[in-house]
């Protein structure tokens, strides 16, 4: 495999690296079951339609099989998903379907609902499948009945996700249109819904020039080039309502009884993220405050009677600290995610949460005044001491690794690498039981690259040796740092020089594996 690789180097007949050592994984040495396995394995069990279904009529499970997907082609194939063709056969089917079949087999594929499977990864395809849905069943039901909202906010979510906005402000300008008197349903979801299309409360379309241009600048800054390899997000219009209309809504959901009690979670950090987009910070630290007792100096207070308890989340902080750090206000942020910390022991924070903690503080991080990178320095040992507290392993995330990554490159600090690789990379590839996905040797591949370059160039050859002895995850891993060693110390001292400005990128790019990682 390595023969492929365009990293050459003389490897001698008595190997430097050991057969053996203590960073080994019997599942590593397997061969990898990646996400795309795993899919294929799953659409493999699909028959292809063209051959299980006759040219007449439907077949009797053509909505009610349990293979959505399979299904799903099969309307497609007759169809092509034409609303008035496809509902005709829906309502002369010799199953006789109704409304709610039509609704179970739209549930079952947005159960199914995933990007890696192409058919459900378009557009045109949802779109589609909401015209049908109006046709034959929001007409036929006629009324927001408990089935009908959940579907319609289920597709909105989809139209969401696909980044398509003004098909999901479509959908739920529908449900409006069937609400009473055009009002928002009391509905969770609902809410929900509103908060995120018309609120600003979906922090993933907040833009500006520096989010847009903030991940080619990183790269950009750590390897001194003009590096295309890591495109910016192109902008998506996401117009809101105005402040009054929003603060009219906020007044309801929190003060009119009918709507407080709907409170939850999910609506709590939406609510921030929304007060983040209309940059209301002040009013933010009130409102976490009220309703969770958390002051940004540490003091905790109960919260009043007749105010809804509602434990905090991951989703909750993940707002808070987004609202925080898009207002310029990082370490308010960072100092209530500690009071949460502090006074909410049993507080579950996944590693979506650290990953946008991790995000924010490299985004944030004035690098000229702060060449020490106190901020990012300070999320990613909070991030360790918790999972310490709570004595869990740190969890493998590709983003957040190759976030801390590029901040340690370019502090040149390889010593924080190593300790990396052992906090988190040691609990991935030791005494596993499940093989290993790419992904994970991906990064540490390109944590394993940046040790090995800086104490080669920093003439520490045998500290190096040491380290590919002991953090190697298998033989051929080992062959390849071994490689990869020989050919760095072959170089002369300018010719190493003049390669250690000009391929800091190669430490994302992996020939071995047929790929590059941004």
């Amino acid at each position: 495999m390595l023969r492929n690789s365009r990293i050459w180097g003389y490897i001698p007949s008595r190997p430097l690296i050991n057969a053996s050592g203590s960073f080994y994984s019997t599942a590593a040495a397997t061969p990898s079951t990646t996400l795309n396995d795993s899919l294929q394995s799953i659409l493999s069990e699909f028959q292809d339609v063209s051959k299980s279904t006759d040219q007449g009529y439907p077949r009797a499970n053509l909505l009610t099989s349990k293979h959505p997907i399979e299904s799903l082609k099969q309307l497609q194939w007759k169809t092509n998903l034409r609303v008035k063709k496809t509902t005709k056969l829906l309502k002369y089917s010799t199953e006789q379907l109704t409304p709610e079949d039509y609704s179970v087999f739209v549930n079952r594929l947005m159960d199914v609902y995933n990007k890696d499977i192409d058919i459900l990864n378009k557009p045109e395809v949802w779109k589609s499948l909401y015209h049908i849905y109006r046709v034959f069943v929001v007409n036929t039901v006629g009324n927001n009945n408990a089935m009908v909202l959940h579907d319609m906010n289920h597709f909105v979510k989809i139209f969401i996700s696909l980044k398509d906005l003004p098909s999901a402000r479509k959908v739920f300008h529908l449900i409006l249109k069937n609400s009473k008197n055009g009002e928002i349903p009391k509905d969770v979801e609902t809410i929900n819904m509103y908060l995120k299309l018309y609120c600003g409360a979906l922090s993933k379309f907040w833009t500006s020039k520096s989010s847009q241009n903030f991940y080619q600048d990183l790269i950009n800054s750590v390897s001194g080039s003009n590096s295309s390899s890591v495109r910016a997000a192109s902008h998506i219009a996401y117009p809101t309502i105005g402040v009054p209309q929003f603060q009219s809504l906020l007044r309801k959901l929190v003060e009119d009884p009918e709507y407080s009690h709907l409170r939850n979670t999910e609506m709590d950090s939406l609510i921030i993220q929304a007060l983040g987009h209309y940059k209301e910070v002040s009013f933010l630290k009130q409102y976490v405050k009220i309703f969770y007792g958390i002051d940004e100096n540490g003091a905790f207070t109960e919260t009043l009677t007749g105010i809804k308890k509602i434990s905090p989340n991951s989703d909750v902080l993940t707002s808070i600290i987004s609202a925080c750090a898009y207002n310029n206000d990082l370490v308010s942020g960072m100092s209530i995610i500690e009071s949460f910390i502090k006074n909410y022991p049993k507080l579950n924070l996944d590693k979506s949460f650290w990953r946008t903690a991790v995000y924010w503080s490299l985004r944030k991080w004035d690098k000229y005044n702060d060449s020490k990178g106190s901020k990012p320095k300070k999320v990613w040992n909070l991030m360790l001491n918790w999972y310490s507290s709570t004595c869990k392993a740190v969890p493998f995330d590709q983003k957040t690794m190759f976030y801390r990554l590029s901040f340690l490159k370019s502090r040149k600090d390889h010593n924080a690498a190593i300790r990396d690789v052992q906090q988190v990379f040691k609990h991935i590839f030791i005494k596993t039981d499940r093989n290993t996905f790419i992904v994970e040797r991906l990064a540490l591949y390109a944590y394993q690259r940046f040790i090995v370059k800086s104490l080669v160039y920093q003439n520490e050859n045998a500290r190096c040796i040491d380290f590919i002895n002991e953090w190697k995850i298998d033989g051929e891993n080992g062959r390849y740092l071994e490689a990869y060693f020989q050919e760095l110390t072959a170089l002369d001292p300018e010719d190493a020089e003049q390669k250690n400005s000009n391929d800091e990128d190669d430490d994302y790019n992996f020939p071995l594996f047929g790929t590059n990682i941004l």
